[in-house]
C-alpha cells in the first residue's frame, strides 16, 4: 500500500459510563499528537456513549470552524454528569424490573448542555453513529456527509446521541425529527447490533473509495471486557428474567471480541485496538459512583502505560 493516501478512522464503542476509558485514551493521543482528536482523523464512527464522545469531539466551537470540546472535556463530562445519567437509588432498582430503569430527563438535561442546538451537519470531522430504528425494525445510521448534503438526513447532535445511547431497560426509545421537520423516527441503541462499530466504520471509509486506493488505518477503542465467568450449573435454569440483563451484555462481548478478530485479519498492520479487562471495575454500564468512576480511570492509565509503544506508533501514522 505504499503511495497511497492515508485515510484514519477512529472507532469508539458503547459501554455507558465505561466512556471514561476511551475518553482517558483519547485525551493521551491528544496529548502526545498535540492536537485535537477531530483534527487527526478523517472519520469517526461511535456507539452508544461511544457516539456522545465522536459527537462530543468533532462538535464546532460557536462562530468558529474549531472543535469545541477537548478529550479532556469529556472526561469530566462522564466525571460531573454520571450520577444525574445514572441515579443510584433503590427506586430505580427495583423500577428496572418493571420500566425503564432511569428517566430521560437527566441524560436529555446533560446532552443539551453539551450539543445545544448544533446541527449533525456542522460536524468538525465526519461522523457516522448507530442507532435501531422500531418502525422499519432496521439499523439505522446518522451520516454527518449524508447531513451536510441533504437535510432530510440532518439532526440534532443531542438528538442523535439520545438515540445511539437509548438501551433498552435503561432509557424509553429516541423519539426524534429531522431537521426539516418532515421525517421522524423511534430509535434504540446501536449497541443492540454494533456495540463495537468499528467494523461499520471500516466499510464507511470502503465506500468513500471504492476503487481502494487509499491506505486506511483504524484505530478502535473499547470500553472493557467483561470478565466474570457463566457458569453452567448457575445459568442452566435462566429463563427470560434471569437472561433480561444478561443477554446484553453476552451479546456485547461477542460483538466486539468477533470484529475485533475480523479487523485484525483484514487489516493486520493497520488496525490499532485499545481494550482493557473489567478485572477491577464494575462491569454495570450505569456504575456511576465516585468510586467506580476512579477505578475505571486507575485501568485507563494503566492500559495507556501498557500500550506506551503501540501509541508512539499510532501518533507517528496519525501526523504524518
Amino acid at each position: 500500500m505504499a503511495g497511497k493516501p492515508k485515510f484514519k478512522v477512529l472507532s469508539i464503542a458503547g459501554g455507558g459510563i465505561r466512556g471514561i476509558i476511551p475518553a482517558i485514551v483519547l485525551c493521551e493521543i491528544e496529548k502526545r499528537a498535540k492536537n485535537r482528536a477531530a483534527k487527526l482523523f478523517d472519520l469517526i464512527a461511535g456507539t452508544s456513549t461511544g457516539g456522545i464522545l465522536a459527537l462530543g469531539i468533532t462538535k464546532p466551537h460557536p462562530g468558529k470552524p474549531e472543535p469545541e470540546f477537548s478529550a479532556k472535556d469529556l472526561v469530566n463530562l462522564y466525571e460531573n454528569e454520571g450520577e444525574s445519567i445514572f441515579p443510584g437509588s433503590l427506586f430505580n432498582e427495583l423500577r428496572g424490573w418493571i420500566c425503564t430503569k432511569y428517566g430521560c430527563a437527566g441524560i436529555e438535561k446533560v446532552l443539551n448542555k453539551y450539543f445545544q442546538d448544533t446541527y449533525l451537519s456542522k460536524s468538525i470531522t465526519d461522523v457516522f453513529i448507530t442507532s435501531y430504528e422500531t418502525e422499519t425494525r432496521k439499523p439505522f445510521f446518522f451520516d454527518s456527509k449524508k447531513a451536510k448534503k441533504d437535510i432530510e438526513y440532518d439532526f440534532f447532535m443531542k438528538d442523535v446521541a439520545r438515540s445511539t445511547s437509548a438501551a433498552p431497560t435503561y432509557f424509553s426509545p429516541a423519539y426524534i425529527k429531522t431537521a426539516s421537520t418532515l421525517g421522524h423516527y423511534t430509535l434504540l441503541d446501536g449497541g443492540l447490533y454494533a456495540n463495537n462499530p468499528a467494523m461499520c466504520a471500516y466499510v464507511e471509509a470502503l465506500k468513500r473509495f471504492p476503487e481502494n486506493d487509499m491506505d486506511i488505518t483504524l484505530v478502535s477503542l473499547g470500553t472493557g471486557i467483561m470478565h466474570h465467568t457463566l457458569f453452567y450449573d448457575k445459568i442452566k435454569s435462566y429463563g427470560k428474567l434471569g437472561w433480561a440483563r444478561l443477554i446484553m451484555d453476552v451479546v456485547s462481548d461477542g460483538i466486539n471480541e468477533t470484529v475485533d478478530y475480523q479487523l485484525k485479519k483484514i487489516l493486520p498492520e493497520n488496525f490499532y485496538s485499545f481494550q482493557v479487562n473489567l478485572s477491577d471495575a464494575s462491569e454495570s454500564m450505569d456504575d456511576a459512583s465516585v468510586n467506580n468512576i476512579q477505578k475505571l480511570k486507575v485501568m485507563a492509565q494503566e492500559l495507556i502505560y501498557k500500550e506506551d509503544k503501540k501509541l508512539d506508533s499510532l501518533i507517528d501514522i496519525l501526523n504524518s
